[in-house]
């Protein structure tokens, strides 16, 4: 019957994308497919050779997600605390891909996830144990499916591989303001953030993902990329993290050096081109990646270790709106949060000023007349009387002092407290500060 389906399905294909450069909610390129959605069903192709048009196929069956489940799983759905059934959905709505993931949302916005090299799909997310359907709380402007299969070099040049791969879903925030990622290992919802170029000050109008590199550009047509996941950002508490900047070997290699790595700016396009990018894996290191943004009558194509754009004809006119033809500079970090107080950093009592942002990292500190950097990234815990962060104080790069960060609300207020990882006490804080709490 399923093939009768797809056979009929086949003979009223859809109008289906002759090229795929670039990610829109309904195409993507993945390491050696196609797919895109069409009529509320998914089509899939090879990745042609150049110039070739895409043999363009159903997925299998149907063009819907299906789960073949056994007896004992049915079994085990219907026994207390056992995981839903999975519901075959009716119509898709958008999608998104990379390297052999492919996620897939329906029109009741639920997330479906499969490997294209399997077709096995879940419509589970989250933890062992604690496993549940993913639905989409709130409209994204962007989805972004990532699959890193390869190691990454940490800024020390460390490399750090992987087993069994790294799949991370980054969403753009509606107005651009943010962006904030998922894992099929954390719970299934976007409770992380990464904080956009200049500490946020940046206003993306397009997010396109590939092996853990995003790329971001503003409606200037400023663009920049950026390496980071769970595990390259510091979050992963089963991985060994370390402030000291060194090169190493042999045992201690699996030791990451911290903090990860920043926002790269690419320089200017030389051409018209509008917002419409996208980023492909090209190679196993961080900057085998290789960008791709819509021009006027073909691609501004650039590897990441290139120091310019080059043109590729593909005849096809720019879809897009044209960004301004000289973007000037990119907007620059501005004050977030002012907290005043004091610190016990340099041995005495001294007043302190951090210019703190909770997803910003890192944040500058003054103590007295010295300047330092407070590095912060997400614990695994959260304490009853607010968020905590492990982090760093660190001295022209150089390691200070670890330390744990508690940041307390109070009204519009907000205190960040610093204190030794060895005070189990937490009586004696390094560091006091309170201020506004912000938007």
């Amino acid at each position: 019957m399923l093939e009768l389906l797809a056979a009929a399905a086949l003979a009223a294909a859809p109008a289906l994308p002759a090229r795929v450069d670039y990610p829109t909610p309904t195409q993507a390129r993945a390491a050696k497919h196609l797919v895109a959605i069409a009529d509320g069903r998914l089509w899939w192709a090879p990745v042609p050779a150049d110039g070739a048009a895409p043999a363009w196929a159903l997925l299998p069956p149907d063009g819907l997600p299906q789960q073949k489940v056994g007896a004992v799983k049915k079994l085990a759905a219907k026994l207390p605390g056992g995981a839903p059934l999975f519901e075959r959905p009716e119509r898709l709505v958008s999608l998104t891909a990379d390297g052999d993931n492919l996620i897939a949302v329906s029109d009741q916005q639920q997330v479906f996830y499969a490997k294209l090299s399997t077709l096995e799909w879940t419509h589970l997310w989250g933890p062992s144990g604690a496993q549940r359907p993913f639905f989409l709380e709130r409209p994204f402007a962007v989805l972004a499916a990532s699959h890193r299969m390869s190691a990454y070099e940490d800024l020390d040049g460390n490399p750090h591989p992987v087993t069994v791969g790294v799949s991370t879903l980054y969403a753009l925030e509606e107005g651009g303001q943010a962006i904030s990622y998922t894992d099929p290992w954390l719970p299934p919802a976007f409770e992380r953030r990464i904080c956009l170029p200049n500490r946020g000050d940046f206003r993306a109008v397009a997010l396109a993902a590939s092996a853990s590199t995003l790329a971001v550009i503003d409606a200037q047509g400023h663009l920049f990329t950026r390496l980071a996941d769970f595990d390259t950002l510091g979050e992963d508490p089963a991985l060994p993290y370390s402030y000291e900047r060194k090169v190493r070997r042999g045992v201690a290699g699996a030791v990451r050096s911290l903090p990860p790595e920043d926002w790269q700016a690419a320089p200017p396009i030389p051409g018209p081109h509008s917002a419409r990018l996208g980023i492909h894996q090209v190679g196993p290191h961080n900057q085998d990646r290789e960008l791709t943004v819509e021009g006027d009558g073909g691609l501004w194509v650039r590897r990441l270790d290139e120091p310019a754009w080059r043109f590729v004809k593909t005849g096809l006119p720019m879809a897009g709106q044209a960004l301004p033809a000289d973007a000037g500079e990119a907007p620059r970090g501005q004050t977030h949060r002012e907290l005043k107080g004091r610190s016990t950093l340099t041995g005495a009592s001294a007043e302190a000023t951090l210019d703190w942002s909770f997803d910003c990292s890192p944040s500058p500190l003054r103590v007295g007349p010295r300047t330092f950097e407070l590095h912060a990234r997400r614990g695994s815990v959260l304490e009853a009387q607010g968020p905590r962060f492990k982090g760093a104080v660190l001295e022209n790069g150089k390691l200070l002092k670890l330390v744990e960060l508690r940041a307390t609300r109070t009204g519009d207020e907000v205190t960040v407290e610093a204190f030794d990882p060895n005070d189990a006490t937490r009586t004696h804080p390094l560091l006091s500060v309170t201020g506004p709490w912000g938007p």
